[in-house]
């Protein structure tokens, strides 16, 4: 029993650059947009910190049962 042939790696198509990507993994963007892609990160992970601090301030716990709140808040849940 014989196998087909395959075609050589030279006639494989060369990989194009799509024209709708700004950076491809290997590059670096410019800091200013890293700054702000890293401010928006910030800002949205903050939620999970927030939003139990100001509930645990709401409830008037103390300072290792506010602690205990976000420990058990940041853990993630399955379904």
């Amino acid at each position: 029993m014989t196998l087909f042939p395959f075609a050589p790696r030279s006639a494989d198509r060369k990989a194009t650059r799509p024209q709708d990507l700004l950076f491809a993994a290997h590059e670096s963007m410019p800091w200013p947009m890293a700054t702000a892609m890293a401010l928006q990160h910030l800002a949205l992970q903050s939620i999970y910190i927030v939003l139990p601090v100001a509930v645990a301030d709401a409830l008037g716990l103390d300072t290792r049962s506010a602690a205990n709140l976000l420990c058990l808040s940041l853990l993630p849940w399955r379904s």
